[in-house]
């Protein structure tokens, strides 16, 4: 895997946006610079390729509606949400709110460290925002994803340039890297309600492969037919587990993971498919390039909801590109896009009944 600061939002995460925007978006809040580079996976030889099964269904027309809030972490010149938590927390007697985590970018358009938001629609919406930080170890540091019990796993990179991921748990980090022979990073964790962990490592030889942390167990796997694991993953409360891999051609694909059943998740005549989220009702959350061009550029990716073997494009018009990162149990989906401008906005999407 790239060891270039890219690496950390190097795939575009999937974004929602309804097919048509609301007239009314709440709340918009500073947004971020830079361009998402694109993701073109590295590929080496082939892994032997199992028999997997393949989902595709037809593309149906979004029939939800969402009230939408940008969320932007103040000053900075970039803002990624990565991760939302998949309850809806309440504090206080308040509304139904969402924490949010991912990555902010301080005014260098490079440096950057994870952040936390707490996004409420009690008499109106309120963001709050703190940075998450361990001072012990370098930048660039990342967040990926959060918890009900608000329990944060994310990674950093050292001094050089291998990669750590760590988990933030009442104000204590816990740096963890797998314990695997020839093992050179650790990185890209999501995290479910039970404390189950998944992510990515790297061998020796540069081939990345994907990982699974429960009961303290480190266990590696590699989905049927991958060349390469890819960043981003999501694992509900029962542990199915979702994610994307480039096969032996580079092509990329989203899979989902039950027990030791593994779904090939392609949209339906796209040219690439990434997967970055899974409810506990088994909805998942992605993106993909219809186009060719797409996959050099980035440019006019959309992102889908994949629900009961039916996929749903979301997209805002006119956006250069858009994806889909998390969904909640309560349909919430966090999402970002970039603008003709290059500047990146993190956004969610809350269902209207």
């Amino acid at each position: 895997m790239d060891k270039n600061i890219t690496k950390i939002f190097a795939a575009l995460l999937g974004i929602v946006g309804a097919m048509s925007i609301p007239a009314s978006v709440s709340a918009q809040q500073p947004a971020s610079g830079n361009k998402l580079s694109h993701a073109r996976a590295a590929r080496e030889t082939a892994r032997p390729a199992a028999q997997a099964a393949t989902a595709e269904a037809a593309e149906t027309p979004a029939a939800t509606t969402y009230v939408y809030t940008l969320v932007g972490y103040p000053g900075t010149l970039n803002t990624l949400g990565v991760g939302i938590n998949p309850g809806a927390i309440q504090q206080n007697n308040e509304a139904p709110a969402v924490n949010v985590v991912g990555a902010e970018f301080f005014p260098d358009g490079l440096s950057q460290t994870g952040f936390f938001a707490h996004v409420s629609q009690t008499d109106g919406v309120t963001e709050n925002y703190r940075l998450v930080n361990d001072a012990q170890v370098p930048t660039p540091q990342q967040t990926y994803s959060i918890n009900d019990l608000g329990q944060i796993v994310g990674d950093y990179i050292d001094a050089n340039g291998l990669f750590h991921s760590y988990m933030l748990d009442c104000g204590k980090f816990t740096v963890f890297n797998v314990p695997f022979a020839g093992a050179t990073g650790t990185y890209s964790p999501a995290i479910n309600n039970s404390g189950e962990i998944v992510g990515s490592w790297n061998d020796s030889a540069g081939n990345s492969h994907s990982y699974t942390l429960i009961a303290g167990k480190f266990q590696s796997f590699d989905v049927p037919g991958a060349s390469q694991s890819q960043l981003y993953y999501g694992i509900n409360s029962a542990g199915e587990i979702v994610g994307s891999y480039a096969d032996a051609a580079g092509n990329l694909h989203g899979f989902l993971r039950q027990g030791k059943t593994y779904t090939t998740l392609n949209f339906p005549g796209a040219t690439l498919t990434e997967v970055s989220g899974i409810n506990d009702a088994g909805v998942i959350v992605g993106g993909y390039c219809p186009t060719a061009a797409c996959v050099e550029t980035g440019q006019g990716e959309l992102g889908f909801v994949y629900n009961k073997g039916v996929y749903t494009t979301f997209a805002f018009p006119a956006e250069f590109a858009v994806g889909l990162a998390s969904i909640n149990n309560e349909g919430v989906i966090m999402g970002n896009y970039v603008d003709a401008a290059d500047l990146v906005y993190t956004f969610l999407a809350t269902p209207q009944q």
